[in-house]
Formats: C-alpha cells, sequence, structure tokens
C-alpha cells in the first residue's frame, strides 16, 4: 500500500515530469524515468526504456507543451507502481487531450 509520503513522491516526479516535457528538458528526463521505464500515452505510442523516451520526445516533442494534468490515479503490485493521468495541452494551436 502507498503511504501518504509516497503518493505526494510520486506528484511531485509527475511535477518534474511535466516540466521537463514544458521546457523541452529531454536531459532532465533521465533523473524521472528508470533505464527500464515503460511510457505509455493511450492510443498513440509506447516507449520501452529511458533512451527511447528521451528520442521520441526529442524527435515528437519539440511543439510548445503547455501541461494541465489531471485524475492522477497510482495503483501499485509486487512487480511496479504505475501512475496514470490525464492531460490536456495544446499542439498547433489546437487542444489535444491524452492518457499517460
Amino acid at each position: 500500500m502507498l503511504t501518504l509520503e509516497d503518493k505526494l513522491e510520486l506528484y511531485e516526479l509527475n511535477a518534474r515530469y511535466v516540466d521537463a516535457m514544458d521546457d523541452c528538458d529531454w536531459q532532465a528526463l533521465s533523473s524521472i524515468f528508470t533505464l527500464d521505464a515503460i511510457f505509455e500515452v493511450v492510443g498513440l505510442v509506447t516507449m520501452n526504456g529511458l533512451c527511447e523516451i528521451q528520442h521520441f520526445m526529442a524527435e515528437e516533442g519539440r511543439h510548445p507543451l503547455a501541461h494541465l494534468i489531471t485524475n492522477t490515479h497510482f495503483s501499485i503490485s509486487s512487480e511496479k507502481i504505475e501512475m496514470r493521468s490525464r492531460g490536456i495541452f495544446p499542439i498547433d494551436d489546437t487542444i489535444k487531450e491524452a492518457g499517460h
């Protein structure tokens, strides 16, 4: 079971991720994701590992971003902690919604 402190740390991690994305700071992702991380944007792409995440973000994440993250939930198993949230952000002057 996640403690309140665990959840606060995960919320902080999510905030650092959003800041890195909005600042296009792909190097900062190395302090956020593990080497074997799995990152999925539901219905769009699944990235396996830090290198793939950084490469995808550098190639596809160059547009101006301003994330508004909502509905963050955590689940835990003996193998992993999963965080799910919804994000709304502008891309090319339009608003897109994605889960990640």
